[in-house]
């Protein structure tokens, strides 16, 4: 069976690149191609060939009109089946852009973060594919403080300093969308709940699980 191809999206923002590369490579199912927003955004050849696009990276203005990111991002994502997850700082991104509200269901991404946290998490939701039979787990990881998403929680926390909801689905377009807060550093990438609820959510957002 051929690997499922995945676009990950890493710039500006500082990461554990061993780790995390480490963590990709132990997800069975994928090829991944890790890059830079403007490398991908302008590869039109390239695009439709992905499964899904797994964002990492944190923009801090907003695309200008016109750029390829700003094309990538309104036009491109969600024009096709090809699934969208946004791991940790992604879901940070553009705040006060439209486009990334709508991606996100985040309307206000203005935050305090906090790193290094002890924080337990639970699934509410114990029939979703992506946490079904999971066990409740613990990571130390950075949290972010803001408001959470209307959208039915996956995974939540009663940690003080972070957003209650930690994990949600939704529908952009004709792609759906995983996103998941966590994932700060190689304590996030080494756990093996982290890494399954990341696969399962990979999976979920091509409409394979």
């Amino acid at each position: 069976m051929s690997l499922l191809k995945v676009a990950v999206v890493q710039d500006w923002h500082p990461y554990d690149v061993i780790s995390f590369q480490e963590m990709l490579d132990a997800l069975p199912e994928f090829k991944f191609y890790v890059q830079n927003i403007d490398i991908l955004a302008a590869d039109k050849e390239n695009l439709p060939k992905y499964d899904a696009f797994l964002l990492y990276g944190l923009g801090r203005t907003i695309p200008e009109t016109g750029s390829v990111i700003e094309k990538f991002s309104s036009e491109f994502l969600g024009s096709t089946n090809a699934g969208i997850v946004l791991l940790h700082h992604a879901i940070l991104n553009y705040n006060n852009w439209k486009v990334w509200d709508e991606i996100t269901g985040l309307n206000s991404r203005s935050i305090t973060f906090h790193p290094n946290q002890d924080v337990n998490f639970s699934f509410p939701d114990s029939e979703n594919p992506i946490t079904k039979g999971l066990l409740p787990f613990s990571l130390n990881d950075e949290t972010y403080k803001m408001d959470s998403p209307k959208e039915s929680p996956l995974i939540v926390t009663e940690h003080e300093l972070s957003m209650s909801t930690i994990a949600w689905t939704r529908q952009y377009k004709n792609s759906n969308v995983f996103c998941y807060a966590s994932g700060h550093d190689s304590n996030a990438y080494n756990d093996s709940t982290f890494r399954e609820i990341l696969r399962r959510g990979l999976l979920w957002s091509m409409k394979k699980l």
